[in-house]
């Protein structure tokens, strides 16, 4: 299981009454194809003559260009995912992060789809006690990758789809999880019914996130239920001023 039982409108196009912007499912596109890329030799080492999974990552990118349409990407993506049917370990998980990346264009979400198969592919492929490891660094370089736009985004959805996602995605530090051209730092208060740890933390007007002192990663809180031990990914750009920490110290 990949995508969310409730569609995240973040990740709906605009015209279909979300609020993706076409530059950003593009960029989305691009960043797939390239996870699904970095892992694609496990897949042509098994089969050197299927050239499906490549075909996909090429057309996920050409969908970018113009040059196919959504629906030529999309069966693409679906041809990468029957090369991988009769394969097992990093081979046929790098074939599925290859449809994925075909998948994207159809719908945006399948870009963790394509990421997470392919830590799937590099944790399988790792000698005996180092997939954790291996899987880490894979999710890093990933996240390596991101353009600007669509950072913040992808963050958060990677910490929102941990668990549908075989709880791939490294758990982030408040330090990287922070947008590089945030500034300043940034205060909290406890939250209501909580202890000392987590906080909850203001991001913009009326989403409220919560982050543990431990940078413990579970779930997001909606603000309406008690917190839970989670990291706050995507601050305001500001510090709120409102919330200041139990000590007076900010919470950097």
């Amino acid at each position: 299981m990949i995508l969310p039982k409730v569609r995240d409108l973040r990740f709906v196009t605009i015209r279909r009454g979300g609020s993706l912007a076409d530059s950003d499912h593009h960029l989305l596109a691009l960043w797939a194809a390239s996870c699904a890329e970095h892992v694609l030799d496990f897949f042509e080492s098994a089969q050197p003559q299927d050239p499906r999974p490549r075909q996909a990552i090429e057309h996920a990118r050409a969908w970018v260009l113009g040059e196919v349409t959504m629906t030529q990407a999309r069966a693409a993506g679906g041809q990468a995912m029957g090369a991988a049917r009769d394969l097992r370990g990093a081979a046929r998980h790098a074939a599925y992060a290859a449809g994925q990346a075909g998948a994207v264009a159809h719908v945006a979400a399948h870009d963790l789809g394509a990421a997470a198969y392919a830590i799937k592919a590099v944790r399988a492929a790792a000698p005996e006690g180092r997939s954790g490891a291996a899987g880490r660094l894979e999710c890093r370089w990933q996240r390596d990758q991101l353009p600007e736009a669509i950072r913040e985004l992808v963050l958060d959805d990677q910490r929102l789809r941990h668990e549908i996602c075989w709880s791939v995605f490294d758990p982030l530090s408040s330090q990287t999880a922070r947008s590089p051209d945030t500034p300043g730092r940034f205060s909290a208060t406890l939250g209501q019914g909580c202890t000392s740890d987590p906080f909850t933390v203001q991001r913009g007007a009326n989403v409220v996130n919560t982050m543990s002192k431990r940078d413990a990663v579970v779930t997001e809180s909606d603000g309406g239920r008690k917190p839970d031990h989670v990291l706050c990914i995507g601050l305001a750009a500001r510090p709120n001023p409102s919330l200041t920490a139990p000590d007076g110290q900010d919470l950097g």
